[in-house]
Parts: C-alpha cells; sequence; structure tokens
C-alpha cells in the first residue's frame, strides 16, 4: 500500500503542532493508553510540551502498527477493503483528521484504540462502491 508506507516518511510534527491548543504537560504516565481519548490527547500535544517527541512518535507509532495490522489480516486473502486512502493521502493527514474524529465524536471517548481507529477509517476514507 503505498500510503502505508508514505506513514513512514516526515511531516507528521509539524501538522500535528498545528493542532495544539491549551493542554497540561503530557507526563510519561499518559503514555499508559487505555482508551480512545487518551490516544487522541496523545496525538494533539502541544509542540512546547518537553514530551512532545515521545508523545508524537507514540501517536504515529500506534497508527501505523493498527494499519500494518490490518494490513496483515488482509494478505493472502481475498476480502474487499474495509476502507481506502485517497492517492496522496500522507500520515499527517490521517492522523489530523483522526483527532478531528475523535473530538467530533465524544461517544467513542472510552473504547477501545482499534475499534474507534477502524470506525475513524471506515467512516472518513470509504472505498467506491465495485461496479458488476
Amino acid at each position: 500500500m503505498k500510503f502505508i508506507r508514505s506513514l513512514t516518511s516526515g511531516g507528521l510534527l509539524v501538522a500535528l503542532a498545528a493542532l495544539a491548543g491549551p493542554a497540561t504537560a503530557v507526563e510519561p504516565a499518559n503514555f499508559d493508553v487505555r482508551n480512545n481519548a487518551e490516544l487522541a490527547a496523545l496525538c494533539s500535544t502541544p509542540s512546547t510540551d518537553p514530551n512532545y517527541v515521545g508523545a508524537m512518535s507514540f501517536c504515529y507509532g500506534v497508527a501505523v502498527g493498527f494499519l500494518r495490522y490490518y494490513e496483515a489480516l488482509r494478505e493472502g486473502n481475498e476480502l474487499d477493503p474495509l476502507f481506502c486512502f485517497p492517492e496522496g493521502t500522507t500520515r499527517t493527514q490521517m492522523i489530523t483528521a483522526y483527532v478531528s474524529y475523535s473530538k467530533a465524536h465524544p461517544e467513542y471517548a472510552k473504547e477501545s484504540v482499534g475499534d474507534t481507529m477502524l470506525k475513524f477509517l471506515v467512516d472518513t476514507y470509504p472505498c467506491a462502491p465495485h461496479t458488476k
């Protein structure tokens, strides 16, 4: 998948810095993510926070890990994809959209990261219908 490979190139930190608003400092305990709200908060860490690089690296790692897991599940199977990234979608765009989606859906705050990540991807990046 071309998009998944683009997740390993730069740009995430710049986009996420733009999302930063007033927030309390991130502590290492915040890296013990138990639900979607906690990951979304970590992915919104302000660039002025002393743990910013670690928080953003963690956020990036969770997103890429989820996508790699999904890719592995589909490998070798004739399954239709659940979501489709438009050509040229970057990891920065995806993470920015994920944070916005999480803020727009507070009802998912206490759900698992995996469940919410999948809902986000399916809702945000639907695949074109197959024509027969």
